[in-house]
């Protein structure tokens, strides 16, 4: 209980946290506005549109999830914070799964919040197929806080993180025509394959890439100097 107290202070410390989170919210309602101001009629509307729709909202508003998992498992090994805390509470798993858990416990309802909000704003009656998107869109959106922590962890500098995990993630899917098949095995291709189309094996790749990157920067954090 008090390595989830510590972890949730320094993250509720972190001023880069809070802009985060403010940012990821306003560009949560102009991305809605702009789809919803070019939504078709409500009554022409498909499930198909609907899942395209949520994945382009997704595809933006994840940047927000993204930068909050590299700041709260980059920032302390930028200062003598790491050390610090390896001090006070010298079981490092600990302190990782303390951090996993506080991590998961904030974005998930935001994750949650969010996607129902976007559901309800792009399809004022959503069928059963637009619900099950709206699921996965949030069920990606904690998976990519989640990566990003890990290979955040593994890397321990935010400019390294920050520009695999864009590449991983955003420009993946932007490049998957070139990259053919291999595409379907990086996270983002896959995930937007998973959020639109629902494919099993599109959402193993991404459960492979999240537990790889947590377990790698759990090793990272275990192994290594603060």
């Amino acid at each position: 209980m008090n390595v989830l107290r510590a972890e949730a202070l320094k993250a509720a410390c972190l001023p880069s946290l809070r802009w985060t989170v403010a940012l990821t919210a306003a560009a949560c309602v102009l991305v809605l506005a702009a789809l919803r101001q070019d939504a078709p009629a409500a009554d022409s509307v498909t499930p198909e549109a609907i899942a395209a729709a949520l994945w382009t909202w997704a595809g933006l508003v994840q940047a927000g999830f993204l930068a909050v998992g590299v700041l709260m498992s980059t920032k302390e090994h930028m200062s003598a914070m790491g050390s610090t805390t390896l001090l006070v509470v010298p079981g490092r798993g600990a302190v990782w799964a303390g951090r996993l858990v506080v991590l998961a416990a904030a974005v998930l309802p935001v994750a949650v919040v969010l996607a129902a909000t976007a559901l309800v704003v792009l399809d004022q009656h959503p069928a059963r197929a637009s619900v099950e998107v709206a699921v996965r869109t949030g069920a990606w959106l904690v998976a990519v806080a989640l990566l990003s922590a890990g290979t955040g962890a593994l890397l321990r500098h935010v400019l390294a993180t920050t520009s695999v995990l864009l590449l991983l993630v955003v420009v993946a899917p932007a490049t998957s025509q070139a990259l053919g098949s291999w595409a379907t095995w990086l996270p983002g291709a896959a995930a937007q394959d998973w959020v639109r189309e629902g494919a099993w094996h599109d959402g193993a790749v991404v459960l492979a890439w999240v537990v790889t990157a947590v377990v790698a920067g759990g090793l990272r954090l275990v192994r290594s100097d603060a």
